[in-house]
């Protein structure tokens, strides 16, 4: 079959992008498996987005003329696909009948569509990787929630601060804001902005 890999993308150095080795090993086992690989959609991260909302891989999902030029999309895992819930998944699986593709999924090597026993671990592999997204998301909620009782930073800094370490009241370390250059400057008693835009910290 001609197939695509769907991919991660990992950071290698500063500016530097590479795919993860794991996908390296995708590409590798389709070609085993005598399979034709005609492209490669790397992206950062998956997430419970739908195939179309991944940058890279929406245009093998959407444009006709890419869409027909394989049979099917393999990834290392399920999660490399999508980690949606039911409803994700049966959206995925709906355009996989649709347009006549393939999943494939090399570690486990299971896909879709599959009846039997096969149809059953293709089910349980995506509830397990929905059930992962489930846990990541329990586990960053819960590390937020730390954050924000200790005084520290969550989020991103407005314009004319910067993120730097500090210190809370019982000397834990914490993220705080840091005004910049741009930010101090408006806290001059010159400057013509108004008194709410000059609160900046000394």
């Amino acid at each position: 079959m001609r197939v695509i890999v769907a991919a991660r993308l990992s950071v290698l150095a500063e500016g530097q992008t590479g795919l993860d080795t794991q996908e390296q090993e995708v590409i590798r086992w389709a070609e085993a498996q005598g399979h034709t690989v005609v492209g490669v959609a790397a992206d950062f991260k998956t997430g419970k987005s739908d195939l179309t909302d991944r940058p890279n891989l929406r245009p093998w999902i959407v444009v006709p003329v890419k869409r027909d030029s394989y049979d099917a999309i393999v990834a290392y895992k399920v999660d490399r696909l999508t980690r949606a819930d039911k409803a994700g998944t049966t959206r995925m699986e709906e355009w996989a009948r649709e347009h006549g593709k393939s999943l494939l999924i090399s570690s486990a090597e299971v896909r879709f569509p599959s009846e039997g026993a096969e149809g059953a671990m293709w089910d349980m592999y995506v509830r397990m990787a929905h059930q992962e997204w489930l846990g990541i998301r329990e586990r960053y909620v819960r590390m937020q929630s730390f954050k924000r009782s200790i005084g520290s930073l969550v989020g991103r800094a407005p314009w004319g601060y910067r993120i730097g370490p500090g210190t809370n009241a019982y000397g834990q370390p914490i993220k705080t804001l840091v005004p910049t250059d741009d930010g101090r400057a408006l806290c001059q008693p010159s400057s013509s902005v108004s008194s709410l835009a000059r609160r900046c910290a000394t």
